[in-house]
């Protein structure tokens, strides 16, 4: 049975991570299928920053995607549903052989990490932060990097998880100045999956790199290696 990838998010992160990933599925011949899944449509700011173009508004962007993927030979559906606690989507998640969190609030990736937690199901989760730096971090069972995740936010300070919540009013990220950021998250998240399946180009981790899960910060002009865990 050909492995399923679920990419939850196709906005501005989700459709940019979704071109590097299906270059690396290509270039590597990795057959997997890829589920994209986002109840949201192209409107007329998206295709500034985000995979999409002036002929897609108005379309979903979850089907957008899933057509972009194909053309890079990777079998891949759209999903058009909202996902989270009062939107679970948990039996289509559960089928994945890995999950990609790339969701604009707070709640829904809260929601995406009990579901590791709980499932054992690996989720990488895309971040872009308040200060314009990115994020690449594991839920796995084996590894959890994630820095947004409730266990994390209660041990903070009060004056650092109220930062961290506002997370969940945050406008979308389409903004010119994310525009580098969101590239280099979105190199580096693929970079972070590929190395986990076992190919990594740029000998980033241990030699022999298999079940190797790499945690990647961003920012506007670069992205960097912060930590390799050998599961």
């Amino acid at each position: 049975m050909t492995p399923r990838i679920a990419l939850v998010g196709a906005g501005f992160l989700g459709s940019l991570f979704a071109e590097e990933l299906a270059k690396r599925l290509f270039a590597f011949e990795f057959a997997w299928e890829a589920l994209v899944i986002d109840d949201d449509t192209v409107d007329a700011r998206n295709p500034a920053n985000a995979l999409y173009t002036l002929r897609d508004i108005r379309a979903l962007k979850a089907e957008v995607l899933a057509a972009r993927l194909r053309l890079y030979g990777v079998p891949s559906v759209a999903l058009p549903a909202r996902v989270g606690r009062e939107h679970p989507i948990t039996s289509e998640l559960l089928a994945c052989a890995l999950v990609v969190d790339a969701v604009d609030n707070l709640p829904t990736r809260q929601w995406l990490w009990e579901l590791a937690v709980a499932h054992g199901v690996p989720v990488l989760h895309l971040g872009v932060s308040q200060g314009g730096t990115g994020a690449v971090e594991w839920t796995t069972p084996v590894y959890d990097s994630f820095s947004l995740s409730p266990v994390v936010l209660a041990d903070r300070t009060p004056t650092a998880t109220a930062d961290a919540v506002q997370l969940v009013t945050l406008p979308p990220c389409e903004l010119v100045g994310m525009r580098g950021v969101g590239l280099n998250l979105a190199v580096a998240g693929a970079k972070a999956v590929a190395i986990a399946l076992g190919f990594d180009a740029e000998r980033a981790a241990p030699p022999a790199a298999s079940n190797v899960l790499t945690t990647w910060s961003a920012t506007n002009t670069s992205h960097t290696l912060v930590e390799v865990h050998r599961a």
